[in-house]
């Protein structure tokens, strides 16, 4: 009896996390859906690049900070 009881109050956990992160998921899922898809990371890398190395710009904004 026990285990079946413990079922149970998982099952209403369960349940009841799920209402409670439905409305959320609604909203994300409309959000990307009215969105495009995003970039492949090659692409927005080579279209995004400097000339700059990641090392230099590492060094320039450590050395804004110090």
């Amino acid at each position: 009896m026990s285990d079946a009881v413990d079922e149970f109050e998982l099952l209403g956990r369960q349940l009841s996390k799920k209402s409670r992160t439905a409305a959320l998921r609604e909203r994300m899922e409309s959000f990307v859906a009215e969105h495009e898809r995003p970039e492949d990371l090659k692409t927005l890398r080579r279209r995004t690049a400097t000339d700059e190395s990641l090392a230099e710009t590492v060094r320039r904004n450590r050395d804004e900070r110090v």
